[in-house]
């Protein structure tokens, strides 16, 4: 059977539907939507009821669907919370549908170029070339010592290529090779950074991280800290540590997808793909799934949001809580969730399909979310986000404006986004009192607005809110304190500083046998971690971003800086 969704050649529902059901007995098929889809889901499912995590992007790719890495994550812990699934790491038909029928429709919407469609031309921001650099086509970044995949994969196949390329691993590293390697990287058509588990990769997640911002011309390679014991120069990894690190990389691999960026996890496949990237002249966000690449479109949109709402609006339309709605509820549900009234005609063609008498039908969730995806799909004019939005806005919005704000919730103008703030506090967490010691009594004092992200329990689902918080903010105040690792906001610092915000920072080195969570820094892990911050003390002062030891120093500049922002604005 031909599938028709992956094209855009929905149409009308059918006079004859499918009726497929799954075994306890759901209705799945509304029409040719979901008809298609569900073809989709049976092969990538196995005939199962139940797609894996690992097989949800390749079946929506499939049908030009390129979620991100975080957006899939926040698919299956957004059902796990609503529906008491038993297993964080599959989706059933519905969900499955949902979430489709969900970015073809902001596809759609944003007009976004699918990956297969290619142009010609290739558009990053370069650099010129200093003098003394010689010419060079990739810039060989990432984890050096002890590992050896420059010499073994990434070399030899660029001299087959004919490829040149610059190797910045050497026995004893100084900081007087910071610029020799920055002059290297603005010479390269493509900086290509491999950051896997021997080593704490911190400076390279750094570096790829401004790149990224910067739009640079990045292939990254990123592989997380396995749960077994792992050992880095004769030192054993605390778990603290490697959630700390593999935090860092989370927010890596989501910072360079939300720049439609692939990330790659084998290091051959990556570099086959800088050579395409550089022989033939394709864009490193189009290369596709069959050059062994993820890619990535619209990382920026808040799946969880709209799966919350629409199971939101299912319970309150559940009149006697059987998690079933009868006909007229679902009419009720559906105008509540989409601000969009279900036609008579719809009505009877629902009821059609369950060929009993229509006071009978007891819809679940999971065939709910069926019907949306059809009803979705057959009202193109439905800015369905916007709708959305504006159920939220007066509920959970104001919630997490609540949330990060101290309580505070001040009067919102009527375009104006719910994290619009004068600072972002970022940076050191867990136990560090700064922000509640030293910034938030000096912003009060001067009337200047922040939002704090200090939270009791982390969560990935807590991302795509604070990169809207960060958006929506005037100035990133960061403090990097010698209490903590601060390995992911090392990594946002760079990003930021790459996209040209405005950022103030604060940043402290560790001493021999500092300790964060019981653990002691020294040896190997002190000096990576000061490396680290020795970087990105180095980024900032080449984009002359101020960088103070001073934490109360740090806050007043942010402070005058955002009253002559003010005054800016004002005249």
């Amino acid at each position: 059977m031909e599938n028709n969704y992956a094209d855009g050649n929905i149409g009308e529902i059918q006079e004859t539907i499918l009726t497929n059901r799954n075994e306890h007995g759901d209705l799945l098929v509304f029409g040719s939507v979901t008809r298609d889809l569900l073809i989709v889901f049976d092969d990538f499912s196995q005939g199962s009821e139940l797609i894996h995590k690992d097989d949800i992007r390749k079946a929506l790719n499939s049908i030009h669907l390129y979620p991100s890495t975080a957006q899939v994550e926040e698919m299956l812990m957004s059902v796990h919370e609503c529906c008491k699934n038993s297993d964080i790491n599959y989706l059933t038909f519905g969900q499955f549908a949902f979430f489709a029928s969900l970015l073809k429709k902001e596809y759609q919407e944003r007009n976004i170029q699918f990956a297969n469609e290619e142009p010609t031309t290739v558009t990053y921001r370069r650099h010129s070339p200093r003098s003394g650099v010689p010419n060079l086509q990739v810039f060989l970044g990432g984890a050096c010592n002890p590992t050896t995949w420059r010499k073994e994969i990434a070399i030899p196949i660029l001299k087959d290529h004919c490829i040149t390329y610059f190797n910045p691993q050497v026995e004893e590293w100084s900081p007087e090779l910071i610029e020799v390697e920055e002059q290297a990287k603005q010479a390269a058509e493509v900086q290509f950074f491999v950051i896997e588990e021997s080593t704490r990769g911190l400076s390279s997640m750094i570096e790829a991280a401004y790149v990224a911002g910067n739009k640079g011309p990045l292939i990254l390679v990123l592989k997380d800290f396995p749960e077994t014991e792992t050992v880095i120069a004769g030192e054993i990894l605390s778990n603290s540590e490697k959630i700390d690190l593999n935090r860092g990389r989370k927010f890596l691999r989501d910072l360079v997808e939300r720049e439609d960026v692939p990330v790659f996890t084998d290091i051959e496949t990556a570099i086959h793909c800088a050579a395409k990237v550089i022989k033939v002249g394709t864009k490193i966000c189009n290369l596709t799934t069959d050059d062994g690449a993820q890619p990535v479109r619209l990382a920026d949109v808040s799946v969880d949001d709209s799966f919350i709402a629409a199971k939101e609006k299912f319970d309150d339309y559940d009149s006697d809580k059987s998690g079933k709605l009868k006909l007229n509820e679902i009419a009720q549900a559906c105008r509540a969730f989409t601000g969009q009234v279900l036609l008579p005609s719809n009505l009877e063609r629902i009821a059609s399909l369950y060929e009993i008498d229509p006071s009978k039908i007891e819809m679940s969730f999971e065939e709910f979310c069926c019907m949306l995806t059809e009803y979705f799909s057959e009202q193109p004019q439905l800015n369905y986000l916007n709708s959305l939005f504006k159920i939220v806005s007066g509920t959970t919005a104001n919630f997490i404006n609540w949330l990060f704000s101290n309580g505070q919730v001040r009067s919102q103008a009527k375009e104006e986004s719910v994290f619009d703030r004068d600072v972002f506090l970022g940076g050191s967490c867990g136990q560090s009192t700064w922000r509640e010691v030293v910034a938030i009594p000096i912003l009060k004092k001067h009337a200047i607005s922040y939002f704090n992200p200090q939270l009791p329990d982390w969560s990935i689902k807590f991302l795509g809110i604070e990169a809207e918080a960060k958006q929506s903010s005037k100035l990133l105040l960061y403090y990097i304190g010698s209490e903590s690792r601060c390995v992911a906001s090392m990594v946002e610092i760079a990003y930021y500083i790459g996209l040209g915000r405005d950022v103030v920072l604060c940043i402290q080195e560790f001493t021999d046998g500092s300790i964060v969570d019981g653990t002691k820094i020294t040896g190997r892990s002190l000096r990576d971690y000061n490396r680290a911050r020795c970087y990105l003390s180095d980024i900032a002062n080449r984009a002359s971003i101020p960088v103070f030891d001073n934490i109360k120093e740090a806050v007043m500049s942010a402070v005058e800086h955002i009253k002559s922002l003010n005054q800016e604005t004002e005249i």
